[in-house]
């Protein structure tokens, strides 16, 4: 009999072991959700790359974090579009607009270079 995600509440990866006649289910506690804000950029021209996964957009986003110091941490996060409405959301936008973005967690199979796998963004209103 056949297993769904939906009798399996624990959140996580699920690896399905069959033998003839019986069926398991192990479950990896690996979960890489993020949700991030920011403003993007490096949005100019189209930097399409392609993986094994399929062709995707590269652009990041930029958060200006304050230190207790009064300097201004600015890190830079790498993105990864692979959803083509994503990918035509992202491009008709303009450099330093703020996004919420939600995704994955990733590192790159051939470089290792980490970054989010984009799967929902939203413009967001500064205050």
């Amino acid at each position: 009999m056949p297993y769904t995600l939906a009798e399996r509440p624990v959140r996580g990866i699920y690896v399905l072991h069959t033998k003839p006649g019986k069926r398991s289910w192990t479950v990896a506690m690996v979960e890489n959700l993020v949700k991030i804000s920011g403003k993007l950029h490096f949005v100019e021209g189209e930097s399409f790359q392609e993986s094994r996964v399929g062709k995707y957009l590269v652009f990041s986003v930029k958060q200006e974090t304050p230190w207790e110091d009064g300097s201004i941490r600015r890190d830079f996060l790498l993105m990864r579009a692979f959803d083509p409405a994503i990918q035509r959301w992202v491009l008709a936008r303009q450099e330093d607009t703020p996004v919420r973005i939600e995704g994955k967690l990733r590192s790159s199979s051939g470089s290792g270079k980490m970054y989010i796998s984009v799967e929902t963004i939203e413009e967001v209103k500064e205050n």
